[in-house]
């Protein structure tokens, strides 16, 4: 029996139900392997349980040229939620803190209660 079950198997009145973000936008980092940044970037996605796709610059110029292009920066990480720049780390950190990231990652609420 778990801490929020009766020894009927219901869910006592006081516990909160378990709720699951689900993401429905795609997010891709431009970075390095060697960025204290990125690696940052990664991991608060990671931690959120959000998958994103990662595109290495530190050797291909093209790809870096166009990571300025799109994001019109030429720091890394730069960071895209739904092929929209949002910044680097710094501006990602923020929008996590003020609540705005699960929005704009369109995430829903999936309420895991019978």
């Amino acid at each position: 029996m778990d801490a929020g079950e009766s020894s009927f198997g219901h869910r006592q009145e006081n516990q909160a139900p378990e709720v699951t973000l689900i993401s429905t936008s795609k997010v891709t980092i431009y970075g390095t392997d060697s960025c204290g940044y990125c690696t940052a970037a990664r991991t608060l996605l990671k931690k959120k349980g959000v998958d994103y796709d990662e595109v290495l610059v530190s050797r291909d110029d093209d790809t870096r040229q166009e990571m300025e292009r799109l994001s019109g920066r030429r720091t890394v990480p730069q960071i895209f939620i739904n092929d929209q720049p949002i910044g680097g780390f710094d501006e990602l950190y923020r929008l996590d803190k003020n609540g705005e990231l699960d929005k704009l990652l369109g995430r829903l609420a999936n309420d895991n209660t019978i």
